[in-house]
């Protein structure tokens, strides 16, 4: 049996390209990839979930709920999200039109206002925080437009 060299490589160069092709998965950016990537970021104390057309952050103390807001996305301003070292916390700010769109009920003593901005509380260092504000108005993005879609990771601006 002749096996040509050519043929052998061949062969090789398909089974390595076959099985890379195998392994590697295509991260979709949806709205449930983005909540867990957010989420795995958060302080403990913070947690973010999607509730209809809305995201709703809990806030914690001591294992208890102490904080809720509810963001409504099409009054956020996307231009306005980023990531405040100082806070160590995510910004996320109203249209300046849109006044205060955040829905924010304080459990203890029972009382709701309007807020014009939320702050999601991260537990990583400010310099692996990047990719936070960029998640965040990424899942604004997927509410408000219209055939939306990323291809990149969220550390890539």
């Amino acid at each position: 049996m002749n096996i040509n060299i050519t043929h052998l490589l061949f062969l090789c160069l398909t089974l390595c390209t076959c099985s890379v092709q195998g392994i590697s998965q295509d991260v979709v950016y949806d709205e449930e990839y983005t909540v867990k990537y957010i989420n795995d970021r958060l302080a403990s104390k913070c947690q973010l979930q999607l509730e209809r057309k809305n995201i709703v952050v809990e806030f914690y103390e001591k294992g208890r709920l102490v904080r809720v807001d509810h963001i409504f996305p099409e009054s956020i301003d996307p231009e306005k999200i980023y990531y405040s070292a100082e806070e160590g916390a995510v910004i996320i700010k109203c249209f300046e039109k849109a006044g205060r769109c955040i829905d924010r009920e304080i459990i203890k003593l029972k009382k709701k206002n309007g807020y014009d901005r939320c702050n999601l509380i991260t537990k990583c260092a400010p310099e692996d925080c990047t990719g936070m504000a960029t998640a965040v108005q990424h899942l604004i993005n997927l509410f408000t437009l219209d055939d939306y879609e990323r291809t990149k990771p969220f550390e890539e601006n």
